[in-house]
């Protein structure tokens, strides 16, 4: 799929959100790939994909770093497992009192600032502060989710809830 044979508008749309629906449903792993026999992959495969994936007599460029999970070393493959660096499936460590005392803090911080609670950081990134238990601006900073606006307007609350309840 998609079957290269639909000629009208409708029918390419359709298999384009065939392919979509396909894509978008794969957990862990994900292989596209095509009959040798085609000169060309699906024409619903973008240009970089089209790049990447691999071909019978061609020499291959230098693969893209892939994310890899810490815990049991696969690729992680959506933004919740890279935020995360592991699977959702996988192993948590992290102290619960701990993402308690994030979470309590993001929505008092929530209320003084009259924003949502997610505006603030999202439970994703609480979880990974959690489990990286940062000691400094720096190893903050490495979390995914904490740029330098959240870390210059929330970082010296977070370390010091991270030291405290950590």
């Amino acid at each position: 799929m998609p079957f290269s044979l639909a000629t009208t508008d409708a029918q390419v749309a359709e298999e384009n959100r065939l392919l979509y629906v396909g894509v978008t449903r794969a957990r862990r792993w994900l292989r596209l790939s095509w009959d040798g026999s085609r000169r060309r992959p699906s024409r619903f495969l973008d240009d970089q994909a089209s790049r990447d994936a691999p071909r019978a007599g061609v020499k291959q460029k230098s693969a893209r770093q892939v994310r890899r999970c810490r815990v049991c070393d696969g690729p992680l493959m959506n933004g919740v497992d890279i935020k995360l660096g592991r699977h959702a499936t996988c192993q948590a460590n992290y102290s619960e009192t701990l993402l308690d005392a994030l979470k309590a803090w993001r929505l008092q911080r929530s209320r003084t600032d009259d924003v949502p609670a997610f505006v603030i950081f999202s439970d994703v990134t609480l979880i990974a502060i959690a489990e990286a238990k940062p000691a400094s601006a720096q190893a903050l900073r490495q979390v995914s989710g904490v740029g330098p606006t959240k870390l210059d307007r929330y970082g010296a609350e977070v370390l010091s809830i991270v030291k405290t309840a950590g």
